[in-house]
């Protein structure tokens, strides 16, 4: 490959897939200590910031750090030899890392739940959004602020709007019981009365309705 093509991460795993495919094929495996500057020392082709950008890309994903805690894990250096144990410390570092990716992973689901709520969506797509959140929420959990925004919105085109907002909105939660077999949003007004309601009839064009709370 020309040394100006060897200038992306993409390019550096290329290089390195066919020149070690026991490191970094399908696999991943504990890389040796030290391997970055073995990997430069025998192909200096490579540029440094590319390479080094992609060895953190694949050092930090799951894949690798569960092959840390993988029984009898060892490291492996460019010719295959083993090349030290992967230590106790080794193993608590990946735990925490997979526990940190997976928890940034619901957070970044909220945030795109709640990005989505937020746009101006069709709204087709906002009784989507709202049935998963009805669906997936803990029962008698007051939602966040971003649901309950689009709530209210939305139950001010309920045919019994009125009557359901009363004397104004404190909250909104999923009511712990069932509309025959349908789960239903319930309101919480400012004076501590409540009231459930059917998220389908606050979209009478969008979807079908199947109840008649």
């Amino acid at each position: 490959m020309d040394i100006k093509k060897v200038s992306t991460s993409k390019n550096v795993h290329a290089i390195l897939k066919i020149a070690y495919p026991h490191l970094f094929g399908e696999r991943r495996i504990p890389l040796a200590l030290g391997i970055t500057a073995a990997i430069k020392s025998r192909h200096p082709e490579l540029k440094s910031r590319p390479l080094r950008w992609f060895m953190h890309w694949w050092t930090s994903g799951i894949s690798y750090h569960q092959g840390i805690l993988e029984d009898g894990a060892v490291r492996t250096d460019l010719d295959g030899n083993t090349s030290g144990e992967v230590t106790d410390e080794n193993r608590a570092h990946a735990r925490e890392r997979l526990e940190y990716i997976s928890s940034r992973f619901s957070e970044a689901k909220e945030e795109d739940l709640k990005r989505k709520l937020r746009s101006n969506l069709p709204a087709q797509n906002e009784f989507q959004e709202l049935s998963r959140v009805l669906h997936q929420s803990d029962p008698e959990t007051p939602l966040s602020d971003d649901v309950s925004q689009v709530l209210l919105a939305r139950l001010r085109h309920h045919p019994s709007a009125a009557a359901k907002i009363g004397c104004g909105v404190k909250s909104f939660v999923v009511d712990e019981k069932f509309l025959g077999k349908f789960k239903t949003f319930a309101v919480i007004r400012t004076d501590g009365t409540r009231d459930t309601f059917s998220i389908r009839r606050c979209y009478p064009r969008t979807a079908p309705r199947k109840q008649t709370k």
